[in-house]
């Protein structure tokens, strides 16, 4: 009976060009993880995370995963987004350093936070409410007025 032989032109391990989560991340994220953190402070640690990411990705040559744009027809490479504070925490429970309790309370703790500051999912204030808040500026609105 003949095998399947699957060829990987890209030479790439199976699942790294969509993995979130590499073992140095989960390792580094341990590191710096305290119960004591607040709010605030996940912002910085998702971004240290991301950027952590961006370079294991880079020092493998690991590629972003592929998609089909149905506007143009091709196939692009993607770039993941930032990590998120919800994502520490579901890795933060993945580890075992959070219970499911824990990490429920702390998700829906998360998410009001979020709301009532108006942040991103990396804590940061949202891109597109600033621009609206600039729009508003008063100069703009003079400019408004004389069209």
């Amino acid at each position: 009976m003949p095998s399947l032989v699957v060829l990987r032109i890209d030479n790439m391990p199976a699942g790294n060009s969509t993995r979130a989560w590499q073992p140095e991340m989960v390792d580094e994220l341990e590191k710096r993880w305290s119960r004591t953190l607040s709010w605030e402070e996940y912002s910085p640690l998702c971004e240290r995370m991301t950027e952590l990411r961006t370079q294991l990705r880079r020092e493998r040559g690991v590629k972003g995963p592929r998609m089909f744009c149905r506007h143009c027809n091709e196939v692009h490479e993607m770039e993941l987004g930032p990590v998120t504070i919800r994502s520490v925490l579901f890795a933060l429970k993945k580890r075992g350093l959070l219970t499911e309790a824990e990490l429920n309370a702390m998700d829906v703790e998360w998410r009001r936070y979020r709301s009532k500051h108006r942040l991103d999912g990396g804590g940061r204030r949202r891109v597109e409410q600033i621009a609206a808040a600039n729009s508003h500026s008063p100069s703009s609105l003079e400019s408004r007025d004389e069209n």
